[in-house]
């Protein structure tokens, strides 16, 4: 199963796409969560009443017929695993970094904004939630005969959700022991400013990089977890574009590549206007630099927007080929039923 570019150079190029399976161990075809349901009202079309799921073993079929050799899976049972591996379908289960299981979290793991608020998304920079987080990667590694981790939201959640965090009493006083000052002032305005051999700018500077920090610590202490348990298990992870975009998130994935903490990289390519989608890969490809194998991934309906037709995805595979994301590509759907049917054509791509 170790012949994909996710392996090393020289091998069969990633095809993949992202799938659900429901507690019944099917694939659901079509997503029914809220924000699909605002899509549908907005787009004008018809609201999905009755889930159309259907078996694993019929989809793991359908998927190799179409040349598809990797899955992403939100959700995971043996069957799953075995079906996808009799088909020659390398399985990557997704771990989430913004936890579904936020009601469960202790007390003092929460973030807290500027405010003094706290919010509900946990703390990269709390060695307890990493711990939280890691422990699900870590059990699946052992459950099951898995190829690979990869992780989604593997970044802060936008300060336009959470406020600019996190400001709690531990991360402030982290902070304060290695700079000697209170990260609260660059936020807070009438607040004493930095030392006086910082500029504000400096200051902020210090306080970006100590939570890309946070976030590169869990990621690496993840890599080391799972690979404790299975040598060379390999670890991707869904990123988002280039700078200053990830800045915001403090999403500093070139490190986690210069790191060696990621295989392969699965960038965000989810730009509908084709000029700026060029652009986007370009960038992209600049910032992997060759250092690791890089999958775009393709929206085909997303929250961003969608494609009409497989021939659309079918220019945006080619372009980002062409960029320099040379390794593959990753789909992406709320709509599996739909994307489907665009498979036959897509198979046909030489990259």
């Amino acid at each position: 199963m170790d012949n994909l570019r996710a392996g090393g150079k020289g091998k069969e190029k990633i095809r993949g796409i992202y799938v659900g399976v429901d507690r019944e161990g099917r694939i659901p075809l079509v997503c029914n969560c809220g924000s699909c349901k605002k899509q549908r009202k907005r787009w004008g079309e018809k609201p999905v009443a009755v889930m159309e799921c259907v078996p694993v073993r019929e989809k793991m079929r359908e998927f190799a017929g179409n040349n598809i050799n990797l899955i992403l899976a939100s959700g995971l049972n043996e069957n799953l695993v075995t079906e996808a591996h009799r088909n020659n379908i390398q399985v990557y289960p997704i771990i989430n970094f913004t936890s579904d299981n936020a009601k469960n979290l202790s007390p003092d793991w929460y973030m807290t904004n500027a405010a003094g608020e706290k919010v509900p998304y946990g703390d990269p920079g709390n060695p307890g939630y990493r711990e939280f987080l890691i422990r699900p990667a870590v059990e699946l590694v052992k459950k099951y005969d898995i190829d690979g981790i990869s992780l989604d939201f593997s970044r802060y959640i936008e300060m336009e959700i959470s406020g600019d965090c996190c400001y709690c009493a531990a991360c402030r006083k982290k902070f304060r022991l290695k700079y000697d000052f209170d990260p609260i002032v660059l936020a807070v305005p009438g607040k004493k400013t930095p030392p006086r051999e910082l500029s504000q700018q400096a200051g902020q500077y210090l306080w970006n990089k100590e939570r890309k920090d946070n976030i590169t610590t869990l990621v690496s202490e993840l890599k080391k977890a799972i690979c404790g348990v299975k040598k060379g298990i390999k670890l991707s992870s869904y990123v988002w574009g280039a700078e200053p975009v990830s800045r915001l998130v403090f999403q500093d994935w070139s490190q986690w590549i210069e790191d060696k903490s990621l295989d392969w990289v699965n960038p965000s390519g989810y730009d509908y206007d084709l000029d700026s989608f060029q652009r986007r890969c370009v960038e992209l490809a600049a910032i992997v630099n060759k250092r690791c194998p890089s999958c775009i991934t393709l929206g085909q309906h997303t929250t961003h927007g969608r494609v009409k037709n497989a021939a659309e995805l079918i220019r945006q595979i080619k372009i980002a080929d062409k960029a320099g994301l040379v390794d593959g590509f990753v789909l992406f759907t709320h709509s599996l039923k739909t994307l489907s049917s665009y498979l036959p054509s897509i198979k046909r791509v030489k990259i």
